[in-house]
């Protein structure tokens, strides 16, 4: 006898899916950093002034602005060389037949519209000529380091007088006569805040608005936390890097 024909067992039809409603939006992509950080004062001052005002012009065109860092390795000299180089190299970056192919250097050369300020260019003992290098050479300059030298800022009694830094009590003064006319000149344009080393968010807060009071920035960084640091130091130039007079209360906040 013969086999009966098999019979495949029809299943159900499944529609297609209906098309969204609403296409995804397109991807984007991620936005590029505007601001750099650059390490000097490691090497001859002219050559990396020189190498520096071809990066200076380039962030220029691009929107771009550069800070440096010296860690207080520059005499006042070693910037007038500095400057020197960047005049050299801002001659070499002309696109040639301009002005007849030469021009004279800037008076201020390092007062380049992509240079937001170098942190630190001088060497300890030279620190009172810091607005001298700012008229002189057009550098603004950020305090890093030297928020902690203990000869020039009392940061506990900062905390206990505040941000206005008046004295009394036998705490003592907040700061040195030297320190305040440093914060008062122009050429400062930043207080460098690493709250792991100057000592907790309560000292933070009080620089903070030390800051803000003097007209300057707070910029919030760190050393060398790991991750979960770095998360609190954001946070911390989110609440405190503000205008003093409607900044939060900060005490206790370096527990």
């Amino acid at each position: 006898p013969t086999a009966p024909p098999s019979v495949t067992p029809s299943l159900p039809h499944t529609p297609p899916p209906p098309p969204p409603q609403h296409s995804p939006p397109p991807l984007r992509r991620p936005e590029l950093p505007r601001t750099w950080k650059f390490k000097v004062g490691g090497g001859d001052p002219v050559a990396e002034g020189t190498r520096l005002a071809h990066v200076l012009n380039a962030s220029a065109r691009r929107g771009m602005t550069l800070r440096l860092d010296a860690n207080r390795a520059w005499s006042v000299e070693q910037v007038a060389r500095f400057a020197e180089g960047v005049s050299v190299g801002l001659a070499e970056a002309k696109p040639p037949g301009g002005h007849g192919g030469s021009s004279a250097p800037p008076a201020r050369p390092l007062a380049h519209p992509a240079l937001e300020y170098c942190e630190e260019p001088l060497q300890p003992a030279q620190l009172l000529q810091l607005p001298h290098i700012q008229r002189e050479f057009g550098l603004r300059y950020a305090m890093d380091e030297s928020l902690l030298r203990a000869d020039l800022i009392n940061l506990d009694a900062l905390v206990a007088h505040g941000a206005n830094g008046a004295v009394g009590g036998r705490i003592g003064p907040p700061m040195t006569d030297a320190l305040r006319s440093v914060l008062d000149d122009e050429g400062c344009a930043a207080l460098i805040l690493k709250p792991t080393l100057i000592g907790g968010y309560e000292r933070s807060a009080a620089l903070a608005a030390l800051a803000a009071r003097h007209g300057k920035r707070a910029v919030f960084t760190s050393a060398f936390e790991s991750s979960v640091a770095l998360c609190h130091v954001a946070f911390a130039a989110a609440v405190f890097a503000g205008d003093a007079d409607h900044a939060p209360p900060h005490r206790g906040a370096g527990a």
